[in-house]
């Protein structure tokens, strides 16, 4: 696994440091239930640091990624299971096992996105060592909480990518109004007479005072030239805004 890959999705996401969502809480609020467990959390496994979208049981809502036990189950395809945390190479220097809250007993699922990256995991955590780990309907519930959590994810990108597009084109809405505006500014004080005309058909979209005058103060916008000037689209004047339109 390419950890910048990884840490570039993870960022895309823009879940970190968010405000905690019902989703999230009632998945990890479930893993205890199912997993018989004090302690779940949802973390995200950042390149200094994991942090919790959710936790049960634990009161920080991040620790350095030096104390991240989640981090070894980076790159794992399935669960990863510790019995003994404070008899395991990886885990039994981590102050979390050593000092308070004494970490025993892990449980880990990969949050695995499309890409085939993960992302962190949702675990559950005991104080008292398990040697016996999970039973296996309990570590196919968490499996199956991972692919939730997933979910979620996901569609809170799609949502963010929503929005950003929405306001996007809000955002180009209001400049082509402004830019409108000032067009229309700009005709205004042209002494000479001037029309702006739009698409094949040659509707009106801007007229100046001297325009308007010239064709006898007649209705224009939203208008084509052969509707609001029917004896000058006789006399050729059609055939000229054709060519103009279709050499630019």
């Amino acid at each position: 696994m390419n950890e910048a890959d990884r840490l570039d999705a993870l960022h895309a996401h823009n879940i970190l440091d968010t405000a905690p969502e019902v989703g999230f809480d009632d998945i990890v609020r479930l893993a205890t239930r199912l997993c018989d467990a004090p302690v779940a959390l949802i973390s995200l496994v950042d390149a200094d640091r994991q942090w919790f979208k959710a936790r049960a049981g634990f009161e920080p809502s991040e620790t350095p990624i030096e104390q991240s036990v989640c981090k070894h189950a980076i790159g794992h395809r399935d669960l990863l299971v510790i019995p003994d945390l404070s008899m395991d190479a990886r885990t039994r220097s981590n102050p979390l096992v050593l000092n308070n809250p004494y970490l025993r007993f892990y449980a880990g699922a990969p949050l695995v996105i499309a890409e085939g990256l993960t992302l962190g995991t949702i675990c559950v955590i005991d104080h008292a060592p398990r040697p016996e780990g999970l039973t296996e309907v309990q570590a196919d519930d968490l499996r199956s909480l991972a692919r939730q959590v997933v979910s979620l994810l996901e569609m809170r990108r799609l949502i963010s990518r929503h929005n950003d597009l929405l306001l996007q084109a809000e955002r180009q809405q209001n400049k082509a109004a402004h830019e409108h505006l000032e067009l229309a500014a700009m005709f205004d004080q042209v002494p000479s007479f001037m029309a702006l005309l739009k698409g094949p058909d040659h509707v009106f979209d801007l007229v100046n005072p001297a325009y308007c005058r010239l064709v006898g103060s007649r209705q224009l916008i939203g208008r084509t030239f052969a509707e609001a000037l029917p004896d000058a689209a006789q006399q050729g004047y059609m055939d000229l805004l054709h060519e103009a339109y279709r050499s630019g």
